[in-house]
């Protein structure tokens, strides 16, 4: 990997959330910066909710500037930086990363959905007022309790398997002596 970057380079390339990292080689880091940064923007606006995406993006951009300095200086070292990104932090979180994502697209949507009752009445009637106001919301508490039955499932799933392995029971597999 290249080891001599081009400082001015690099000031510019991360005043924009991830095309920082893509400058230094780190092509899936960088577009998941990017994805995260701009999804967080464009969903709480979409959804009625922009002073969230603005508590979110905000933070968001300061630490994706300062860690492309931080990782550019480990790379200008000598040290071997891995092209892994957020999501690859919340996979090794194991099942109980759904419970925590369905909570949060839950809190959002009803949080959306309040937002959007509290508007003017006046235009309930109009045509598509109920689909471009109210389906984000909905979605996204619908997603919330898919991820969190899905964490259940999982979860009784692996209970029965650590059940059966501490009772000795064979693993489904007959064996005649």
């Amino acid at each position: 990997m290249k080891t001599n970057y081009n400082n001015f380079l690099v000031f510019v390339f991360s005043l924009i959330p991830g095309a920082g990292y893509m400058y230094l080689g780190l092509m899936q880091k960088g577009l998941e910066a990017m994805l995260l940064f701009w999804a967080s923007v464009t969903i709480f606006t979409w959804i009625g909710l922009p002073q969230f995406g603005a508590m979110i993006s905000i933070p968001l951009w300061f630490y994706f500037f300062f860690d492309t300095y931080a990782v550019r200086s480990r790379l200008v070292q000598g040290e071997e930086v891995e092209d892994k990104g957020m999501l690859n932090i919340i996979a090794r979180l194991g099942i109980h990363k759904y419970y925590y994502i369905g909570i949060g697209l839950m809190v959002i949507g009803v949080l959306a959905l309040l937002v959007n009752l509290s508007h003017d009445f006046s235009g309930w009637f109009k045509y598509g007022y109920y689909f471009k106001r109210y389906l984000p919301s909905v979605l996204l508490i619908a997603g919330g309790i898919f991820l969190l039955s899905r964490t259940r499932s999982i979860s009784s799933v692996a209970e029965e398997i650590n059940s059966e392995d501490q009772l000795g029971e064979p693993d489904g597999e007959y064996h005649e002596t």
